[in-house]
């Protein structure tokens, strides 16, 4: 009975363990690789379990190679940890003609959609190398056409009978000529560094261009414009051509006449620009005042009385207690101030009954009528109303 249960239990064991490797054999797999069908021309020399590879490193492996029609379907597994462009290409890649071939899977992810489980990478995207046979099949039908024929040296014969015709007797031209080619080599290597920095110049100027594209568009239509309307202008444009070159003709012979006269002509106008030169502070300080003057002298016309009126300012007597007071002060052995304090002191209150603004002759010219109202011109039509009624003039006229 013991032994009996020993028996079960080991069964039991051994099947949990065969239920725990089929999963691991058929589960694992799904969750921890990708799968992928890449369709390709032809798969000669691939085989199940051959690797799989993005930038030469051994991502998965190939699965099993099925043949549909005129193409290839090859399954692939690939680590879920690496991720691939939904755009990815699939290529059969043959280090050398023994070795075994692998399948590399290009370009590396960097972002964007992804090829899911099970996608499929369509023939388009598909490269197979070529194959030896292809490639010697080529060759000789290279040489075929290239060598020999029956009664003729065929056209490679050919070609190396005139190559030597044309180089017999040119073994110094050619010589040279290498010489110069190696010599020309050499400077443009000595100076790659220019060439490249002219390379990437050139890479600048093309991406502007590139971006300023809409102006260029813009510049050609203009161009465009102006080619149609010469065009259409060409008899007016060709007149005014011809009288050009008339002018330029009298001018010409204008010039040869008077050479002499036109050389003197221009030295005067040196030596007068000499002169405007030496005296260009002068010409600043007329130039700045001028304004001021003109306007005082516009300020001084008088319409009513046709002439220019004006009347003498004595600024000192104004004020006849500081300037006199002052003048005594300076004069005096005294002390400024006592001497000034005491003079305003004693002639303070008889000087002020004798100042003055202006001398105390003729009319107060800033209180006589300027113009009369049929002498003013205003820069609105409506203004004249809004104007203060004139001042009354002598008699009784306005």
């Amino acid at each position: 009975m013991r032994f009996r249960r020993k028996t079960l239990v080991a069964i039991a064991i051994s099947g949990v363990l065969v239920a725990l490797a089929v999963l691991s054999y058929v589960i694992v797999p799904r969750l921890t690789d990708r799968a992928i069908v890449a369709h390709f021309p032809a798969a000669v020399g691939l085989y199940p379990g051959d690797d799989v590879r993005i930038l030469g490193v051994t991502v998965g492996t190939v699965d099993r190679i099925e043949p549909e029609g005129t193409r290839v379907a090859v399954h692939l597994t690939v680590d879920r940890r690496w991720k691939l462009p939904a755009d990815a290409h699939a290529v059969v890649v043959s280090p050398t003609l023994v070795t075994a071939r692998f399948v590399q899977l290009t370009p590396a992810y960097v972002e964007g959609p992804e090829l899911p489980d099970g996608g499929t990478i369509p023939e388009e995207r598909t490269a197979v190398p070529v194959e030896w046979d292809k490639i010697k099949e080529q060759l000789t039908r290279l040489s075929t056409t290239l060598g020999p024929q029956p009664g003729e040296p065929g056209t490679l014969g050919e070609f190396v009978s005139d190559a030597a015709g044309n180089l017999r007797g040119n073994g110094a031209t050619f010589n040279d000529t290498l010489a110069n080619l190696a010599q020309a080599t050499t400077t443009l290597s000595d100076g790659r560094t220019d060439v490249f920095a002219a390379v990437r110049n050139l890479s600048v100027l093309v991406d502007a261009l590139s971006q300023s594209h809409a102006q260029i568009v813009a510049f050609e239509n203009h161009l465009a414009s102006v080619s149609e309307l010469v065009a259409t202008s060409e008899t007016p444009l060709g007149d005014a051509l011809a009288d050009l070159d008339a002018a330029v003709t009298d001018v010409q012979t204008f010039l040869g006449e008077n050479r002499a006269g036109v050389s003197h002509a221009v030295d005067k106008l040196g030596a007068a620009t000499q002169v405007l030169t030496d005296r260009r502070r002068d010409l600043e300080q007329i130039l700045h005042v001028s304004p001021t003057v003109l306007a005082n002298l516009e300020n001084i016309y008088q319409p009513a009385q046709n002439s220019l009126t004006g009347a003498p300012a004595l600024t000192n007597f104004a004020n006849p207690t500081q300037f006199i007071c002052s003048a005594i002060a300076a004069a005096g052995e005294q002390g400024a101030e006592e001497a000034t304090n005491l003079c305003i002191q004693y002639l303070g209150p008889l000087l002020k009954t004798i100042a003055f603004n202006y001398a105390p002759i003729g009319a107060v010219v800033g209180n006589s009528v300027g113009a009369l109202p049929d002498q003013i011109d205003y820069s609105e039509p409506g203004l004249p109303g809004l104007m203060l009624p004139p001042l009354p003039l002598p008699g009784g006229a306005r």
